[in-house]
């Protein structure tokens, strides 16, 4: 069990970094206005209170060369019917994800639709239509010479966080002067920024394939940009360790953990698609929450399904249904009502907002 005195310490720190966030002139509720103003009242636009479930997770495509049911209505569909408030809607285009690392090895492979036009196109009026059910994401591409400028572009349509982002896969360094303006925009915003470890191990530009190196990397832009508020995302270290024994996973995952033990601007979303496959739990997932929950505490701890590639279809990538997972983190997670709260969306809430 968590050592209560240290919890409560670490309590009063993370409301007093959430207050400031809060204070900021920079950090704002994580809604705009139409012309692009912060919103800073406790209720949204519209007057919708805080929403209860939010997946921290989800992506829409125009189509996926492999299937279909990966639009904004099929997505809805699936969080009306199991009762989902809000989810991270993170853009990205099969541009973002071409390197000769990369998913896509590929540089004119039309993954989610035509064009990378047509894909962004298909998102942002997506995300027009449906505003209060999702929270805009670009996992963007610093790589892009006017990176930056679109940021601002997309800021002003109602950016509401970065990330996921993909330095592994675009094949450049998470600490690299190519990711420090995007960094910096998001501390002079007030946007949270949800990081990524995947293909760490396939990197070229990785000398090392020892993950304390990698870690070293993302460890200096979290405590350097101390103002961000960031997100581990699928839970971390998601290398090979993920395929091996809970034990060795956890501890491939040690310096993860005591960072955010140490840091008040560091969540984690247990977002382990791999680890609900076939609508079946694999056995190390209730063991990472458990672990999560006394370890760290559930303050820290978000959701995400990876929809549409876990929870879209039993036919499709990870092949479950959105209740499976859903289901998983609502009633199959031994806590308190105050812990289930905290996991299935005000910690989410608080990360996305800057806001308790």
């Amino acid at each position: 069990m968590p050592d209560h005195h240290q919890a409560d310490a670490q309590g009063v720190s993370r409301r007093k970094f959430l207050t400031d966030c809060a204070a900021a002139p920079a950090a704002v509720s994580g809604f705009l206005n139409p012309d692009g103003e912060a919103v800073t009242a406790e209720r949204a636009p519209g007057g919708s209170t805080k929403p209860r479930i939010i997946d921290c997770e989800t992506h829409i495509f125009p189509r996926h060369w492999d299937f279909r049911g990966c639009r904004v209505e099929n997505l809805l569909q699936d969080m009306d019917r199991c009762g989902v408030d809000k989810t991270f809607l993170m853009f990205y285009s099969a541009s973002v994800l071409a390197s000769p690392c990369g998913e896509l090895k590929d540089p004119n492979a039309k993954r989610f639709g035509d064009s990378n036009e047509q894909t962004w196109e298909y998102f942002i009026e997506s995300w027009k239509k449906h505003k209060d059910r999702f929270y805009f994401f670009n996992a963007t591409d610093p790589r892009e010479p006017d990176c930056i400028k679109k940021l601002e572009q997309q800021r002003k349509l109602g950016l509401q966080g970065l990330g996921e982002t993909q330095p592994a896969t675009q094949n450049i360094l998470p600490n690299g002067p190519e990711f420090m303006p995007v960094y910096r925009f998001a501390a002079e915003k007030g946007l949270p920024v949800v990081l990524t470890m995947e293909r760490w191990e396939q990197s070229l530009c990785l000398k090392s394939k020892d993950f304390d190196d990698v870690f070293d990397m993302f460890e200096k832009v979290i405590r350097e940009f101390k103002d961000v508020r960031f997100m581990l995302g699928h839970g971390g270290n998601c290398g090979s360790c993920k395929a091996r024994p809970f034990e060795q996973y956890r501890a491939a995952n040690e310096r993860c953990y005591r960072l955010m033990e140490q840091l008040d601007n560091l969540w984690i979303c247990a977002c382990m698609p791999w680890w609900i496959a076939q609508n079946k739990v694999h056995p190390s997932f209730p063991k990472l929450l458990e672990h999560l929950r006394s370890r760290i505490g559930f303050s820290k701890v978000t959701w995400g399904s990876d929809w549409p590639y876990c929870g879209a279809s039993k036919e499709f990538s990870f092949k479950s249904d959105y209740d499976t997972v859903v289901d998983f983190f609502r009633k199959e997670t031994p806590c308190t009502e105050e812990e289930r709260a905290q996991l299935l969306g005000r910690s989410a809430y608080e990360f996305v907002t800057g806001q308790t």
